[in-house]
C-alpha cells in the first residue's frame, strides 16, 4: 500500500515537473570556467552508466581532510555526459566559492527520461559516493553534504529516504517531500536547510511547509527559508543566502557512516 501511495504521489510530481521541463531553458556549459571539473563516468555492476563531473582541489596532500559536496541538477539537465549537469551549477558556484569552502565536488547527470528517485539511478548515485569515498582518501566521510534544486530537490529528499545516516547536511531547494515516506524520527536530528518560493507554480510549497511543521513539532532545529515573492527559480538567490555555506561546511557527523549499510528502499 505504501508503494502505491508513493507511486501516485510521484506521478503528481511528474506532472508538475513536466511543465518545468517544457519551459526551463538549459544553461550553457562554459568549458573555460574555473575551477575545472573532470568529465567521468560511473559504471554500475549491471553495466549502467552515470556520467558525472568531479572537482578535486589541486595540490591537496594525502593527509588532507575535505568534505564531499554532492550536487543534483534539475529536470532540464538530464542526459548522457553533455555537461548540462555542471552548467546548471556554474553560475552560482564559481572559483571563489571553492576557495572559501575547499571540498571534493561531484555533479552526477541523471539519464534522459529518468528521475533521481528511480531505484537504478539512486543505486548508481550511492555507488558513486561509495567509490569516491574509497578511492579518494582526502574525503572526510563524516562530512557528506547533498543539495539539489527542483528535480534535484526531490532527489535530495530521496537520498534522505534511502540513506538517512550518510548526510552531515542536506539543502533541498523547491522540491516536495510529501510523496516520500521519510522517517521523521531520524530526520529530526538531520542538519537540514530547506528553501522554497511561496509563489512556486510548478512544485507546491505545501509539502515543504508541512515537513518543516512536523519536524519542529518533534523538536527539530530544521532551518527553512521561504521567499514570499519568488516562484520556482529560486536557486540563484538561495545558493547566495547569507550564512548558508558557512553553516553547511560546519556540520560534521560524530563518526563515519557505514557505507555498506543497505539502502532503505521504500516498499
Amino acid at each position: 500500500m505504501q508503494r502505491i501511495v508513493l507511486l501516485l504521489g510521484m506521478g503528481v510530481a511528474l506532472v508538475a515537473l513536466a511543465s518545468c521541463y517544457a519551459f526551463e531553458p538549459r544553461r550553457v556549459l562554459d568549458p573555460l570556467a574555473k575551477p575545472a571539473f573532470e568529465a567521468k563516468v560511473y559504471l554500475g555492476a549491471d553495466g549502467s552508466r552515470l556520467p558525472y563531473r568531479l572537482y578535486v582541489p589541486a595540490g591537496v596532500t594525502q593527509t588532507a581532510s575535505l568534505p564531499l559536496l554532492l550536487m543534483l541538477h534539475s529536470i532540464t539537465e538530464r542526459g548522457d555526459g553533455d555537461g548540462a549537469n555542471l552548467a546548471f551549477f556554474q553560475p552560482e558556484f564559481k572559483e571563489a566559492f571553492y576557495q572559501v569552502h575547499p571540498c571534493v565536488a561531484v555533479v552526477p547527470q541523471c539519464p534522459a527520461g529518468k528521475y533521481w528517485w528511480d531505484r537504478p539511478v539512486s543505486r548508481d548515485v550511492q555507488g558513486l559516493v561509495r567509490q569516491l569515498a574509497r578511492s579518494l582518501p582526502v574525503i572526510d566521510t563524516r562530512r557528506f553534504y547533498v543539495t539539489g534544486a527542483s528535480l534535484g530537490g526531490y532527489g535530495t529528499y530521496a537520498l534522505l529516504l534511502v540513506q538517512p545516516h550518510w548526510w552531515a547536511a542536506a539543502v533541498p531547494l523547491c522540491g516536495d517531500p510529501s510523496p516520500m515516506p521519510l522517517d521523521l524520527g531520524l530526520l529530526k536530528d538531520q542538519p537540514l536547510w530547506i528553501f522554497h518560493g511561496a509563489k512556486d507554480p510548478r512544485v507546491s510549497v505545501k509539502g515543504d511547509r508541512q515537513l518543516v511543521a512536523r519536524l519542529k513539532a518533534l523538536g527539530s532545529a530544521v532551518r527553512y527559508t521561504e521567499y514570499p515573492q519568488e516562484g520556482h527559480r529560486i536557486w540563484t538567490r538561495a545558493y547566495a543566502e547569507p550564512g548558508l555555506w558557512a553553516w553547511v561546511f560546519a556540520q560534521k557527523k560524530a563518526g563515519p557512516p557505514d557505507l555498506n549499510r543497505p539502502a532503505k528502499w521504500h516498499k
